[in-house]
């Protein structure tokens, strides 16, 4: 008898102690998957200890952060068990396993065929992909004059790419993943989201056109995924070299796994860029919302924010949204969406664009050269950075490039004695003029095109001097 009333005694302290600590807080507007956690503990700590308590037992890792996926019996409160399990020293975190969607999915959103559909043959046809406004908009066109983003990967989490697609041939890199189907031919499912990861990758080739694709499916044909496939997602990207990750999904509740894995992710080298949603709310929506990423809104044909797209402080930049072209999977290859899902890709599209131009750029040079080269003055009026809705204005992909190409006047990919010989060639001698833009030849920065930028030139090829890059 007396140690019945001992064990009440111990449950009814260890209930008071866990009503003072609270349950995670967990958004309405996310949901998780019932009977499943996602754990991290310290490096050699043995799980099993813990679980054996519960009745847990392991679903899957990540070796790489020492975190697990776990699986509890339904007659257990998931809540009450993970309050339980963080107060173990050995455990960081521990947290339900979240469930992610693609932004379009809540979006009264779908794609549009293009029945015509119309041949594909590359920088020619479907002229309705090569020369739809999104790529004016954005300075694409005259960006292909300088760079095509060779050599760099672009990891594209999503549902999932549609291999047979004309478009991608050769650009579709051997080293993506599928953790739905857990093999290694992540292609796309049917279901109501079948086309969107066609579509993403479709415009980052509209973007950077010699760039490789690793496509890695995280999300179901209907555009279902979790926290514990994202993050697992991202540390595949990091292990397998990919230079940029393109995540046109999210989530309201911040994520301690997910911010791990994008701080891994941006400590390794990697650009990231996220879409903000499509609810049009000032809500932070995750990944976005987390500072080492580039969070896009969308923009309207008239360059208004478009209706759908979330707003906020940590907005850093747009793009078109709205009636985008692009790949799409099924019979007819060809079509139109619109969401924030599509504007992010242009930006990203542009990060690898700069990074195959300047290849050391690190990802914190990266967002700040976006952030300060894009186009304040819209078809409405003048941007005034940073702002809620607009960022610090529309992606400008020639401007991104241009800050980074001050001096080398003959376009060659080299600053050197042959840009000094060009120029002095074209001040004094009628020669041809910088090829792209005069505003390469303007070295020092101050807006002329004159001497002073020549004796910079001179100064930088012969005597070590500064490089006036970038200048926005």
């Amino acid at each position: 008898m007396y140690k019945i009333i001992h064990y009440f005694k111990y449950l009814t302290v260890l209930l008071i102690i866990i009503l003072s600590i609270g349950f995670p807080k967990i958004s309405q507007a996310d949901t998780f998957i019932p009977g499943e956690a996602v754990i991290k503990i310290q490096a050699g700590f043995d799980i099993d200890s813990i679980l054996y308590q519960f009745h847990g037992s392991i679903i899957d890792s990540i070796i790489a952060n020492s975190s697990f996926l776990v699986s509890f019996p339904d007659s257990l409160d998931i809540n009450f068990v993970l309050n339980l399990i963080a107060q173990h020293p050995e455990v960081l975190m521990a947290q339900p396993n979240y469930i992610l969607g693609l932004p379009e999915v809540n979006q009264i959103s779908q794609s549009f065929p293009d029945q015509d559909s119309p041949a594909y043959l590359r920088g020619l046809e479907p002229p309705s992909y090569y020369l739809q406004p999104g790529a004016y908009q954005t300075g694409l066109d005259s960006a292909a004059l300088i760079a095509t983003g060779d050599s760099v990967i672009v990891a594209v989490i999503d549902n999932g790419i549609d291999y047979s697609h004309p478009l991608f041939g050769a650009s579709i890199s051997d080293t993506g993943y599928d953790f739905i189907d857990d093999d290694n031919y992540p292609a796309e499912d049917s279901g109501a989201m079948y086309g969107h990861g066609t579509f993403v990758a479709g415009l980052i080739l509209l973007s950077a056109p010699d760039c490789k694709i690793m496509p890695i499916r995280a999300f179901d044909g209907d555009g279902q995924g979790n926290s514990f496939t994202i993050t697992q997602s991202i540390y595949w990207a990091i292990d397998h070299h990919a230079n940029i990750i393109n995540m046109s999904f999210g989530m309201y509740t911040a994520n301690q796994l997910l911010e791990l894995a994008i701080a891994d992710a941006s400590q390794a080298g990697i650009t990231m860029v996220a879409s903000v949603g499509n609810d049009s709310t000032s809500q932070e929506l995750y990944p976005a919302a987390y500072p080492d990423v580039i969070a896009v809104a969308a923009i309207d044909t008239l360059e208004y924010n478009a209706s759908f797209s979330n707003y906020g402080g940590y907005v850093d930049i747009c793009a078109p949204g709205v009636n985008l072209y692009s790949a799409l999977a099924g019979q007819y290859d060809w079509g139109t969406w619109s969401g924030t899902s599509f504007a992010a890709p242009l930006v990203t599209g542009t990060c690898a664009l700069l990074l195959g131009y300047k290849p050391d750029l690190i990802p914190s040079q990266m967002k700040e050269n976006i952030q300060l080269s894009a186009r304040t003055a819209l078809d409405w009026g003048t941007v005034l950075p940073p702002d809620d809705h607009y960022g610090y204005g529309c992606i400008d992909a020639f401007q991104a490039l241009l800050s980074w190409d001050r001096g080398d006047v003959n376009n060659d990919s080299e600053i050197n004695v042959t840009d000094l010989m060009y120029f002095i060639n074209y001040m004094f001698s009628g020669g041809a003029p910088p090829q792209v833009s005069m505003v390469v030849a303007d070295f020092n920065c101050d807006g002329k095109v004159n001497v002073s930028d020549l004796m910079g030139l001179i100064n930088y090829a012969f005597q070590s001097g500064p490089l006036y890059t970038p200048c926005y």
